[in-house]
């Protein structure tokens, strides 16, 4: 039996092949190539979109668009493995037309185009309008911790910086006293050179000269390091900050299921029609507490529903937070499980608010009324007189029991009543958020930065959130429709 065998090597062909014959017609780095030639890219903010007429020809911004755009397609995110594609990949050669620049130019490209880059995700979006893939009604907001280029040795918090100080300090003195031993030896070596004669007396001044000399390199390593401590330690005290990161100075140290890194919180807002992203955001905080206004408001940039329903689990729950999306949005974020701050006392679940009298009632039937009001906060208090006089009072209060109501809880009560009609919007929530990080993940591979700062990392996560709702799109419709969509 014979074998099926390739073209010989040397042999010319009258007729060369084209390029264009290697890339299938609904291959996607042709949506690729098309969608960036329907950019504007001056208007995005890319550099060097207008050509100048002084200096070296430079590379087209939307050439090099394409090269990230099909990087981040596949898998490929160092400017140095994108260019060595450029020389083999036959994809790339049509692509970009066999350009060939070399890593320094595409790694510069992404940095010195980080906005213009973040708001291409915002284009893709609008095409995403224009095909009505957007249902708009239902969107599910989730984060996610990303590692950044900064190690956990390298992040430092003001304990850790005592407790490094002090360490050093040990070995500033271990160092001192080496030296003082070595002295002492230096003063011995008259009783030496009688015993042993001069030439071992000058190996052995040699071999001490050689360990005081590393001792000394070793204590001014160690002050060294103990002033630059000292300087990151008034950092702390200037800007009150709670922790510095060295190498990249914008990630903090988060807390995760599988443990601690340092990184960035990144955060989604997903529609439910087709599952795609609708905004993304890096941030700083360690938590999610602080993000349900700052992703509803970007949320309502990108879809047209004035009124639409947004969904978070408890991780979102701030009271202040969902007041300030209560007009522009239905809120559904469950409300923790508060402990006890004793255990086997009343907790506050069970004194149920009246708003037509402003009132509360409790477990024994008394009610509570309004006793005090902060200015500054808008915080009541609620009392009642019957407290000495409650046969429950042992499981309720060692004194009397009191009851603050902040000013946003109205707007939380409204939330939690809407919650009540909806029971199945956490399982909703459950299934579209947590597909599109477990992607990116997984899928991709991107669960790490390789840029550092604020600015870089959120151009990364917009290329990422790009590609997979460009994966999505390409699955449900497919790339003839996605061309068909641009001219």
């Amino acid at each position: 039996m014979s074998y099926i065998e390739g073209e010989c090597r040397e042999q010319t062909t009258l007729f060369p092949e084209s390029i264009e014959d290697f890339v299938d017609g609904n291959h996607p780095v042709r949506f690729i190539d098309a969608f960036v030639e329907s950019l504007d890219l001056v208007e995005l903010g890319f550099k060097r979109a207008l050509p100048t007429t002084m200096g070296r020809p430079a590379y087209h911004p939307s050439d090099l668009l394409k090269l990230w755009l099909y990087g981040y397609f596949y898998k490929i995110r160092s400017s140095r493995t994108l260019a060595r594609e450029t020389h083999r990949n036959v994809e790339l050669f049509w692509l970009v037309k066999r350009l060939r620049p070399d890593f320094r130019t595409i790694a510069d490209f992404r940095k010195d185009n980080r906005k213009a880059i973040h708001k291409l995700f915002g284009q893709f979006m609008l095409l995403c309008h224009k095909l009505d893939l957007i249902g708009e009604d239902l969107i599910a907001i989730d984060g996610s911790k990303f590692k950044g280029v900064n190690s956990k040795k390298r992040n430092l918090t003001q304990s850790r910086i005592k407790m490094l100080l002090r360490r050093i300090d040990k070995d500033i003195q271990k160092y001192l006293n080496q030296l003082d031993e070595t002295d002492q030896r230096e003063k011995g070596l008259g009783s030496f050179l009688v015993e042993n004669g001069e030439e071992k007396l000058t190996q052995l001044k040699a071999m001490l000269k050689e360990d005081r000399q590393e001792i000394q390199k070793k204590l001014q390593r160690s002050q060294e390091k103990k002033r630059h401590l000292e300087q990151t330690k008034e950092e702390f005290e200037k800007k009150d900050v709670k922790q510095v990161s060295l190498t990249d100075p914008d990630s903090r140290k988060m807390k995760t299921s599988q443990g601690a890194l340092v990184g960035y919180n990144v955060q989604t807002a997903v529609d439910e029609k087709h599952h795609l992203i609708v905004a993304v955001d890096v941030s700083q905080d360690t938590n999610d507490q602080n993000q349900l206004s700052s992703m509803v408001h970007q949320t309502k940039e990108v879809i047209k529903n004035e009124h639409p329903n947004i969904v978070a689990d408890k991780g979102y729950f701030k009271e202040a937070e969902i007041a300030a999306c209560e007009e522009i949005a239905n809120v559904y974020v469950p409300k923790p499980e508060q402990a006890n701050t004793r255990t086997g006392l009343f907790p506050k679940a069970m004194f149920l608010y009246n708003a037509k009298e402003n009132t509360y009632k409790c477990p024994a039937g008394q009610i509570l009324t309004e006793r005090a009001k902060y200015k500054k906060t808008g915080e009541k208090i609620y009392t009642t007189t019957q407290c000495s006089r409650c046969p429950l009072k042992e499981k309720c209060t060692p004194n009397q029991r009191t009851i603050r109501r902040s000013k946003h809880a109205d707007a939380v009560d409204r939330m939690t009543e809407r919650l009540k009609h909806k029971p199945d919007m956490m399982k909703k929530r459950q299934a579209m958020v947590e597909h599109p990080f477990g992607t990116i993940k997984s899928s991709f591979g991107y669960r790490d930065f390789l840029t550092k700062g604020m600015e870089s990392v959120r151009a990364e996560m917009s290329l990422a959130a790009l590609i997979y709702n460009l994966k999505r799109v390409i699955n449900v419709l497919g790339v003839e429709p996605l061309l068909a969509s641009l001219t």
